[in-house]
């Protein structure tokens, strides 16, 4: 008999856990949307990469908090996604679309 523990964290905490690297993204890998944010609440930039580098978003979000970005008409594939904050703060993050 095999028993396994799963620990879930809670909301709060997830928040906590993922703000420590300043940024906000989940989930991945994705199947339509996606929600990105910087943990600072300040207003960001926003650039979407295909995997061959070609540029295929590029929006500034001024409202603070999480954003919703739709990919429901993308192809399924890697993508990297440049979050830039503050002047000289940015973040690369490399997901999935199902």
């Amino acid at each position: 008999r095999l028993s396994i523990n799963i620990s879930i964290p809670s909301r709060q905490n997830f928040n906590d856990l993922i703000a420590q690297d300043d940024v906000y993204f989940f989930p991945n890998p994705i199947q339509d949307i996606v929600q990105v944010g910087v943990s600072t609440n300040k207003p960001f930039m926003l650039k979407l990469f295909d995997i061959i580098g070609r540029e295929l978003i590029s929006r500034e979000y001024t409202n603070k908090g999480l954003q919703s970005l739709n990919l429901t008409h993308f192809k399924q594939g890697i993508y990297y996604l440049k979050i830039s904050w503050d002047n000289n703060n940015e973040k690369i993050i490399k997901f999935t679309k199902q």
